[in-house]
């Protein structure tokens, strides 16, 4: 009976951490991000500066950063990654995707969603 007692505690004790680890946001540190985008981009770019934090969710995550080219001239970027990790830039303007919006064919039908 102990034993049995001992191993539900076990489980509850492993389900309660998992609970609020799965809860827990996801952090990635800006100056982590730019030194990734500096290395594949060393040929066009002097320096870079992101976000100090992203937050990153399901979807993946949105970003900028301040950029200086090697020509002196500075700018905005906007970044999206993805689920994969992968980068890339987002256009100015683009909105976000998203399934419950942009991927319904017929808002009217009622099995739609």
């Amino acid at each position: 009976m102990v034993r049995t007692l001992a191993v539900l505690a076990f489980i509850a004790g492993v389900g309660a951490a998992a609970g609020y680890v799965a809860h827990k946001r996801t952090l990635a540190h800006g100056d982590v991000l730019a030194a990734d985008l500096m290395e594949a981009n060393k040929a066009r770019l002097s320096s870079l500066t992101c976000d100090d934090e992203v937050d990153i969710g399901v979807d993946g995550a949105r970003f900028a950063c301040r950029a200086v080219a090697l020509d002196g001239s500075t700018g905005r970027i906007e970044f999206a990654m993805d689920r994969a990790g992968n980068i890339r830039p987002v256009a100015p303007g683009e909105h976000e995707h998203r399934a419950d919006v942009d991927d319904k064919v017929n808002a009217s039908d009622p099995w739609g969603n």
